[in-house]
């Protein structure tokens, strides 16, 4: 329905200068922007969107409702949300990884440790909790258990290192497969800018440790982040 006030004129009546004026103004009021009728009427059509594709294969708009199809478009692949209004979406990146080991691996004597580094990014939903994913294999041999240990440590600017949680997460496979495993970061002790350090150690000279090298073989970090960013 339209969103102005349309006066009607009735057979036979007679048109002044004022009537004319008037109803040509109703018109202009029309085209403000706050009084134009939208293009969501439903959710559906909330969601419709038109690729205008790339320089030299370009899809032209022929209507105003095409030219908005078009920007939710560039909106939705932008933000990579399931709908061009999705506010929050989850992101995955890699940080830093560097260990104390000559081959790479988690040795099966000594004290071995993996550090996993990854900076809080601006666009980081604040208070939501950020998870690494890490894989572990068993390099060579046979055995059973590699005792392991984990720190999550949080660096921040003119504080002290700050110990958020510790836990054992021994590795203990029935393969020589790749193992895919998660620690969680607990977002409510984090601020955008932080730094992120999670220590993995294995404990190689422990009683209970029998099982060769173990080879870390690919990690990323993933957290909820604001579309546009």
């Amino acid at each position: 329905m339209p969103l102005v006030s349309i006066t009607t004129r009735a057979d036979g009546e007679t048109l002044t200068a004022a009537k004319y004026n008037s109803d040509r103004n109703e018109i202009v009021a029309g085209l403000d922007p706050p009084l134009i009728e939208d293009y969501s009427d439903t959710a559906t059509e909330m969601r419709l969107v038109t690729d205008p594709g790339e320089v030299g294969t370009e899809s032209l708009a022929g209507t105003l409702a095409g030219e908005l199809e078009r920007i939710r478009f560039i909106l939705k692949e932008r933000g990579g949300g399931a709908q061009w209004y999705t506010s929050n979406v989850t992101r995955t990146a890699t940080g830093s990884f560097s260990i104390n080991s000559t081959d790479g691996t988690w040795q099966s004597s000594g004290t071995t440790l993996a550090f996993y580094r990854f900076h809080v990014p601006d666009g980081w939903v604040a208070g939501t909790d950020i998870f690494l994913f890490y894989m572990r294999r068993a390099a060579t041999g046979a055995g059973t258990t590699a005792r392991m240990t984990v720190q999550v440590l949080r660096h921040r600017d003119n504080a002290a290192v700050s110990t958020l949680a510790s836990a054992d997460i021994n590795f203990v496979p029935a393969d020589e497969q790749n193992h895919l495993g998660s620690i969680q970061v607990n977002g409510g002790s984090l601020a955008v800018g932080d730094f992120i350090n999670i220590q993995i150690t294995r404990l190689g000279d422990d009683g209970s440790d029998n099982l060769p090298a173990v080879a870390p073989d690919g990690h990323y970090f993933q957290w909820t982040g604001i579309a546009s960013r």
